[in-house]
């Protein structure tokens, strides 16, 4: 769709977004939070020799996700005394201190969370702040970091939420302090760390906490951070950050726990729908057109459900638990179909027309939206584990792995490479997109991918 279009999702997403800020990638996966960008300007090839406009070194770890606003990229970062570095998926998984066999508490290290501002253009320095300093108050897995949340805007203000101290942020766009809120710091499920981000939805910041004591999801007032509305939920974690799905009808606000997903009204946290009967935790964020919500999680203990929810359901919709075990497609008034070993693991789905994609480590699986007939199971050519949310532009996909290659995807029914690109970094953070420059965020660097013609 073309920025008049792009212009229009965001007015009617209920924020203050405006034409001039068309470009702008204000929150986790974008203005309508599902990896979706109106036609892109950046070029399909890229290496560390071509298309790099520049890369600008991020002190500490983080793996959540660039922002922007106008000229202004935001990125969160927590740096320690140790200067510890994130291990890869593999190896993180065979670390001595995953899952159960590490230490149970939290690190004796104080960590310095920062967000730094860089200049578009450039990838210069424009200012950085010191949010917190202090020991974390849970441990987190050897793969992950304490910097994990990406921050959100409405252009006014950005929100952080650092989920590790239990706090929730605000800064003007100049780096002032506007509130600090203290919403709790709660144990996750096997020391696994955090990862769900704040968005914000209808003049509302909304923050998700589903950990091991005392799940909730709160809606903030951004000019203050005063408490809105809260839902508290029975424990379990989750780190998938919630979605709005907007239909014809409404807004919902959806969020992923374990064992459970609800939809909420975004104004006063109504319980419009829920769903029930899901086994694991949830990594990954729905995915949704104008009709079908698509939901699903791929994890230890889980039979890696996907679930394809009709709008307008209202109630508790869970499916009766002999069509939950089936090994075929399901379906109920309120789910247009549901399917065992195809749900998204770390990386979230994202759908474009009639066709979903979930990647699946290395592999992409297509899926018919209306029907959940699988079209196509492809591994990428030399790929590794895709932890980054996939991104579609135009009718394209760019898929990122963890070793940095990044692979740009024809959408349709046939599986088909178009490029294939490789920058030398360790890469989880999703794709940020704005205007002509598409934002890659790696272990070390922030990489802004532009045309030649277009760098500085």
């Amino acid at each position: 769709m073309g920025k008049f279009m792009f212009t229009a999702v965001a007015l009617v997403a209920g924020t203050c977004w405006t034409a001039a800020a068309s470009d702008a990638w204000p929150q986790f996966r974008g203005v309508t939070g599902d990896g979706q960008v109106a036609a892109a300007g950046f070029p399909l090839d890229w290496s560390a020799e071509k298309n790099v406009a520049w890369n600008t070194a991020i002190p500490g770890t983080g793996w959540s996700q660039p922002i922007v606003w106008g000229d202004q990229v935001f990125v969160t970062t927590a740096i320690s005394e140790k200067g510890e570095k994130p291990k890869k998926l593999q190896e993180g998984a065979r670390d001595p201190s995953s899952m159960f066999m590490g230490p149970k508490d939290a690190p004796d290290t104080v960590y310095r969370w920062e967000l730094h501002c860089l200049d578009l253009k450039t990838g210069s320095p424009t200012w950085q702040r010191r949010v917190a300093e202090q020991e974390p108050g849970i441990p987190t897995h050897p793969s992950n970091t304490y910097a994990t949340e990406t921050p959100a805007t409405d252009g006014e203000r950005v929100y952080l939420w650092l989920a590790s101290i239990g706090k929730a942020y605000a800064f003007d766009l100049g780096g002032q302090p506007v509130w600090e809120v203290d919403l709790g710091v709660f144990p996750m499920t096997s020391n696994l760390g955090t990862g769900s981000s704040p968005i914000v939805v209808d003049g509302r910041v909304i923050v998700q906490s589903y950990n091991e004591k005392d799940s909730f999801v709160v809606a903030l007032d951004p000019k203050i951070g005063a408490e809105l509305w809260k839902a508290p939920r029975s424990k379990g974690t989750s780190w998938s950050t919630p979605f709005v799905w907007r239909t014809s009808a409404r807004s919902e606000l959806i969020t992923c726990g374990n064992g459970k997903v609800y939809a909420y009204a975004p104004q006063d946290g109504q319980v419009l729908w829920e769903i029930g009967g899901i086994p694991s935790s949830f990594s990954a964020s729905p995915a949704a057109n104008a009709d079908t919500l698509f939901l699903g999680n791929n994890g230890p203990f889980s039979t890696a459900p996907l679930f394809a929810i009709k709008a307008g359901a209202a109630g508790d919709i869970t499916l009766p638990k002999e069509k939950i075990s089936t090994k075929d497609i399901a379906s109920s008034d309120a789910v247009r179909w549901w399917r065992l070993k195809s749900g998204p693991g770390m990386a979230s789905a994202v759908v474009a027309g009639d066709l979903l994609y979930v990647p699946d480590g290395s592999i992409l699986n297509c899926y018919d939206a209306q029907t959940g007939e699988r079209i196509y199971r492809e591994r990428l050519p030399a790929g590794s584990d895709v932890v980054a949310s996939p991104l579609l532009f135009d009718d394209k996909l760019l898929l990122l792995d963890e070793e940095g290659n990044g692979f740009v995807v024809q959408t349709g029914r046939e599986f088909k490479v178009l490029a294939s690109n490789k920058l030398e970094d360790v890469f989880w953070a999703s794709p940020a997109v704005a205007g002509e420059s598409l934002l890659l965020r790696g272990v070390d660097r922030l990489y802004c991918i532009r045309a030649s013609r277009s760098t500085p």
